[in-house]
């Protein structure tokens, strides 16, 4: 029985080759991208989840209220972990992050720009990083050591144990190599590299004595490892009198620290200013649904055609049904065929995803590997998917055909299909409005990051060169490095600023003559800073070298502080930044987005530097005559007051845009998943037409005997599928409106969705829906109606 069902399957497969291969690689290629979509989310909940400890670890962040507004903040002040761990019995230990700007590590003739961290030790002790060289529970003890990562490690000292080497840190002291960690993971949420000790963070030369004893900066990443069976929630209810204790009532009033659970760090942080990379459960949510509605789709076609197709197989049923067949046999049968071909599908489906794979991860920041003997459960997951969809098809044909009776069946007495065309038709508005809301999509979400990159950011940020500062050597010689700069007829202008466009954040504050405190943003820059990033005044003076008081006592503010405090007459106005300055405003900045364009401007404060340690950013405006041989001779020329420093100049424009990489990755995949939803659906469409084409090829050749004209006939066959695009159109548009609505909340600035998407949207997917359905319509309509006539 089972090799005569084969054998029918294979037969009708032969027969309807068409059809069979519109259903076979259809499936197979939705399948594959299911698959492509389903390894990426996979991949993205398994952040974090190798700690052994991981279930007890948590982040202390932070509800940061500045200027009237809550913001999610990660970073909180340095003492919190070591005096929780000391206060609270259910905190068993704590780990320390502070990120700091890149550094020269040397040793011996190598010398390399690093990223490094200080950290304390519990950072090998609570997480799951293995140790190579080393004793874990001795790492980052004492001060001036460091420990390397083994990709490091074998940078500047090959393959042989490290451990007793010595290495200097920016040229200023030395550390001493203690400890050697295998790489982090590619799904670990903590990136690093370097690991300095915590205590070393008081040389004078990093941030001096007395930086970790502070209970009011937030500045670092506090982690902390509750004891087996402590309630993190018995832990939070204290944190308000923590605070008051320990920072003081103030500061109890606007910082409210909760915990967040290592494995939601990752995918459902809010909180700014992390400690490593992120992700977004938003953007897991939307590639789920886009995965299925391809897989859905793909299905609609296969389903749509299978049961289009069973309609001709009614007198082969009538015959089974004559010769003894039962009825359960017909059901098994057709059941088997389906089961039969969604198997062969799925087995497409798996040699595509090796062909996709490779386009995929050109378009993805993150490339995604195939072990199909470590994902063999996925994959049994996937396959039962195909069964199923199996199923689902032959599920119509096998239960409402074999219900027929065979002498209506041979007598031609049966309904032709009339309630399984409808249904057809409704699929065929599912999967096109599908498409539509994917093309909505595409287009909104690629005109918001061409209106990201193109808006007036208020500076300039093309033709800007910038670097940062990483030794005492080079910037104890800044200003004779500007004026070698500025010799370059190419050369605009050179300043020096602690923060760079796009990176500036707050945590700054002012005090007026009243002692009224207000939240700012810093930026400490020299006078030339504002020419050089085309900044314009709009009330008072910037800057001048030429005042002496200028340097010491002189600020500026932005107009989105001038009227968030609501101060009048602010030129000349007395105030004090958080004891480093005090002095009077000068002049009034005209504003600018120093952030994302995610943030709105918020109150910021410009001026001198406090001391040398803030001056980390050189800035270069260039002409843009002859850039090649300008960065050449900026980069040549730096490079002579910094011998053997590697000069790592970067275009500000470039460096902006890469802010935007999770939006461009998001249009990138909705794109391409995009125009495969369009093709799958105008892959069945194409089928169900040539369908329609085949089954009215009488009904065709009748009409052009009676004269009908082949445009008529054209049209006629074309007209049904266009009004179910048309309907199609209709139901999307909203349904489009209101996800890119929600998703456009995340912007600050942002466009508005005006009716020219939904237009695109119309006139693509009719003209696209046209061209494939007028090929078998023209064709149906030109063939000979003798030929017609003998159809059958």
């Amino acid at each position: 029985m089972l090799k005569n069902y084969l054998k029918i399957s294979f037969r009708n497969l032969l027969k309807n080759k068409l059809y069979s291969f519109i259903n076979i690689f259809g499936l197979g290629i939705g399948l594959s991208s299911f698959i492509i979509i389903a390894l990426f989310i996979k991949h993205e909940f398994s952040y974090d989840a190798f700690h052994k400890n991981g279930d007890r670890i948590y982040r202390i962040s932070e509800d940061f209220n500045y200027n009237g507004a809550w913001h999610k903040v990660a970073m909180t002040p340095p003492s919190f972990g070591p005096t929780m761990v000391s206060e609270y019995p259910e905190v068993e230990n704590y780990a320390r992050f502070n990120p700091y700007p890149e550094v020269v590590i040397g040793c011996r003739d190598k010398k390399y720009s690093e990223k490094i961290q200080f950290a304390d030790g519990g950072v090998f002790t609570m997480f799951s990083f293995p140790v190579l060289y080393g004793n874990p529970d001795e790492l980052l003890k004492d001060k001036y050591t460091v420990v390397l990562s083994e990709s490091t490690a074998k940078k500047y000292f090959g393959d042989k144990n490290p451990i007793g080497e010595i290495v200097s840190f920016n040229g200023t002291f030395d550390l001493v190599v203690t400890g050697v960690f295998k790489d982090i993971p590619g799904n670990s949420h903590l990136k690093f590299n370097v690991l300095v000790s915590m205590s070393t963070i008081e040389d004078e030369h990093v941030y001096g004595a007395g930086a970790l004893e502070n209970y009011t900066s937030s500045n670092f990443h506090n982690y902390l490892m509750l004891s087996p069976g402590a309630d993190i929630n018995s832990l939070q209810s204290k944190m308000n009198e923590f605070v008051a204790k320990y920072s003081g009532d103030d500061h109890a009033k606007k910082l409210k620290p909760y915990f967040e659970p290592l494995s939601s760090i990752y995918l459902y942080s809010e909180a700014i200013y992390g400690s490593g990379i992120s992700g977004d459960i938003k953007y897991i949510y939307v590639f789920s649904v886009i995965a299925l509605f391809i897989l859905l789709i793909a299905a609609i076609n296969f389903v749509n055609l299978t049961t289009s197709q069973s309609m001709t197989r009614a007198k082969e049923i009538g015959i089974r049904k004559v010769a003894g067949s039962y009825r359960w046999n017909l059901v098994v049968q057709f059941l088997g065929e389906s089961i039969f071909l969604t198997i062969i599908s799925f087995l497409v489906g798996l040699v595509l995803l090796e062909v996709f794979m490779p386009f995929y991860n050109i378009i993805s920041t993150k490339p995604l590997v195939i072990n199909y003997f470590s994902e063999i459960g996925f994959f049994i997951v996937l396959l039962g998917i195909s069964v199923f969809v199996g199923l689902l098809a032959g599920l119509y044909p096998a239960i409402y055909l074999s219900s027929f009776e065979p002498s209506k069946i041979l007598k031609g007495e049966i309904d032709k299909g009339v309630k399984g065309g409808k249904f057809r038709k409704a699929l065929v508005i599912l999967q096109f409005c599908i498409s539509i809301v994917l093309i909505i999509s595409t287009l909104v979400v690629n005109k918001q990051i061409s209106f990201m990159r193109a808006k007036d950011m208020g500076f300039q940020k093309d033709n800007i060169l910038f670097m940062q500062l990483k030794t005492p050597e080079i910037r104890s010689q800044i200003e004779t490095i500007k004026a070698e700069l500025l010799k370059d007829t190419d050369v605009n202008s050179v300043s020096v600023s602690s923060r760079m466009m796009g990176e500036v954040y707050g945590g700054w504050n002012i005090y007026d003559e009243t002692k009224n405190e207000y939240d700012v943003t810093a930026v400490f820059a020299d006078a030339d800073y504002i020419k050089t990033m085309g900044l314009q005044v709009v009330e008072g003076r910037e800057m001048s070298d030429k005042m002496m008081t200028d340097k010491e006592n002189a600020f500026l503010i932005n107009e989105t502080a001038v009227k968030q405090y609501g101060w009048t007459n602010v030129i000349g106005k007395q105030i004090n930044l958080q004891g480093f300055k005090e002095g009077r405003i000068i002049g009034v900045l005209k504003d600018f987005n120093y952030r994302s364009l995610h943030a709105k401007t918020e109150p910021l404060l410009m001026c001198y530097f406090p001391g040398d340690y803030m001056k980390r950013f050189l800035t270069v405006n260039i002409s843009g005559r002859n850039i090649p041989d300008t960065y050449d001779y900026i980069q040549s020329t730096i490079g002579n007051f910094a011998p053997g420093q590697t000069i790592e100049l970067k275009f500000l424009d470039s460096y902006l845009d890469n802010m935007y990489k999770s939006e461009e990755r998001f249009n990138n995949i909705v794109t391409n998943f995009s125009a495969l939803a369009i093709i799958l659906g105008c892959l069945g469409l194409f089928g169900l037409v040539s369908f329609a084409a085949e089954r009215r090829t009488k009904e065709i050749g009748i009409r052009k005997v009676l004269g009908a004209k082949a445009s008529g006939i054209a049209f006629n066959l074309s007209v049904d599928f266009l009004k179910l695009v048309l309907i199609s159109n209709l139901i999307a548009w909203p349904i489009a409106f209101y996800i890119m609505t929600k998703w456009l909340e995340d912007f600050a600035y942002k466009i508005d969705i005006g009716i020219w998407v939904f237009v695109i949207a119309l006139f693509a997917t009719m003209v696209v829906a046209l061209i494939t359905v007028s090929y078998h319509s023209v064709k149906a309509a030109l063939a000979n109606p003798i030929d017609s006539l003998k159809y059958e």
